[in-house]
């Protein structure tokens, strides 16, 4: 197994990226072999912490920057990270790629290099999210703007595949994000793509669900356009920050509080370790025809290993060729 990892993608690479390879390679789940990708003057400096075996460094002349168009990226910028990164992960079996750099140009060269699965006309990307009984697939997480009815029932289906092998759960439950549950509720788009899905035997679909439910558990995959997805995790994420700091408030206005703290740690830490993107990692780019992770751009050296976690998981898993399989089977399914 091979995971090649974007050197420079991300608010604090290259240094939190080597970081995060350093924390994998100690890590004795993770046997993949990793590959980083970058600029190797730039990088350099930071391999000294590796007191071994230095990882394979393929040296890459340009460097995508977050500002960038996405299309311009595949075009002009071949010699990057990115681009190359999954021109090898295409090329070489078992093999994943994670950036968490510019998500647009990831799905931008991931279409053109790895292509898409068969019958599947927009890839999306799938953010697991927490619940209190246990976690929840989220897609789309941001890919995909604007999104026709086909595209929501595909994301249904490849969300139901995904939760099947990455929660373990038998026949997922799939729920459309609507602001109501009965079908009249919704929009245009939303009351077409349950259309689709209520008739879709292959996939275990319950139905619209509200906002304020989906945090409840019950439901394995939320689906939801990109821009809706992308507002649901970033509030989450913001939830968390401002949750976290609140509390802290709290604890320092008070003797009590701070003692009570003081009982309530254990809970509290494991609290927060639930809320933190770092310790998912990264989300797949469900579609493709391939192997791509996408990590958080404000990804620390955690969050890097993590996400290298993720994407060895999915070559163990055979994820993407699972995908192609059963996506085909669900396609047929539809009645």
């Amino acid at each position: 197994m091979k995971v090649f990892v974007d050197a420079m993608g991300g608010d604090y690479a290259p240094q939190a990226v080597i970081a995060g390879v350093a924390l994998a390679r100690k890590d004795k789940a993770i046997t993949a072999e990793i590959v980083l990708l970058g600029d190797k003057n730039l990088l350099e400096p930071h391999l000294a912490r590796f007191k071994g075996k230095r990882p394979e460094v393929i040296h890459c002349s340009e460097v995508v920057g977050m500002g960038e168009s996405p299309v311009t990226v595949v075009r002009a910028k071949k010699d990057s990270s990115i681009v190359r990164g999954l021109q090898l992960t295409e090329s070489t079996p078992n093999s994943a790629f994670f950036s968490a750099g510019h998500s647009g140009a990831c799905f931008a060269a991931a279409l053109m290099t790895l292509g898409r699965i068969p019958g599947v006309e927009r890839p999306a990307i799938a953010a697991i999210m927490p619940s209190p009984k246990g976690a929840f697939i989220l897609l789309d997480a941001g890919a995909n703007v604007d999104c026709r009815p086909n595209h929501l029932a595909d994301f249904g289906r490849m969300g139901s595949t995904f939760a099947k092998q990455y929660l373990n759960v038998e026949r997922p439950a799939v729920g459309i994000l609507s602001n109501g549950e009965e079908e009249s509720k919704g929009t245009d788009l939303t009351r077409a793509a349950h259309d689709i899905l209520k008739n879709d035997s292959s996939v275990n679909y319950i139905g619209y669900i509200e906002g304020k439910l989906i945090f409840r558990g019950g439901v394995h995959v939320v689906v939801a356009d990109g821009f809706t997805g992308n507002v649901v995790l970033k509030s989450l994420e913001g939830l968390g920050r401002a949750f976290s700091g609140l509390l802290q408030d709290e604890i320092k206005g008070g003797f009590f509080s701070k003692i009570g703290a003081v009982f309530m740690y254990s809970a509290l830490k494991a609290l927060r370790k639930r809320l933190d993107y770092a310790e998912v990692g990264s989300a797949p780019l469900l579609g493709v025809d391939g192997n791509c992770f996408i990590g958080h751009g404000s990804s620390n050296a955690r969050a890097i290993k993590n996400g290298i976690l993720r994407a060895q998981e999915a070559i163990e898993m055979n994820l993407h060729a699972n995908l192609r399989e059963q996506f085909k089977a669900a396609k047929k399914a539809v009645v």
